[in-house]
């Protein structure tokens, strides 16, 4: 009888873990915020390999990950030193707003130095930046198609 509830409650756990990681999640505004929110943590924290695990998986396979952070790490410095920033001086990320359409997100940000916003002064984009929902995640998708970052 023992074992009997043994193998009941591994059944249920199996059912559980089963169900609760399927693959089916719909692309909604708050999956796309949590996701963009922890890209941003990333970015300010300029964790360069953490930041190129939310590029598509498409992405991944075209532009190496030693590649791709050593490119983002030269890039921060640059535009640091462009913007007066000390190098040492951390940038933060902030998202301000999601919007979703479909299988597509767009994200705006700002981009913060000791709490205040940078202005880049006339550039119309706004901040904006695409992702796209593709096997149940949503992934960051604002880049060449067939490109890694490069000067």
């Amino acid at each position: 009888m023992r074992s009997m509830g043994v193998i009941l409650l591994v059944l249920i756990g199996i059912l559980v873990i089963a169900c609760g990681s399927s693959g089916s999640s719909e692309p909604t505004e708050s999956g796309l915020r949590e996701r963009a929110e922890a890209f941003a943590t990333a970015r300010s924290n300029e964790k360069w390999i953490e930041t190129y695990r939310f590029y598509s998986p498409e992405f991944q396979e075209k532009c190496p990950v030693g590649d791709f952070a050593i490119t983002l790490g030269m890039g921060m410095g640059m535009f640091k030193g462009l913007m007066g920033i000390d190098e040492d001086g951390k940038l933060e990320f902030r998202v301000t707003a999601v919007t979703v359409e479909d299988l597509n997100g767009s994200v705006t940000e700002e981009m913060l130095y000791k709490g205040e916003p940078l202005s880049f002064g006339d550039s119309g984009d706004g901040g904006s930046e695409q992702w796209a929902f593709i096997d149940g995640q949503w992934w960051y998708a604002d880049y060449p198609a067939d490109e890694c970052p490069s000067f």
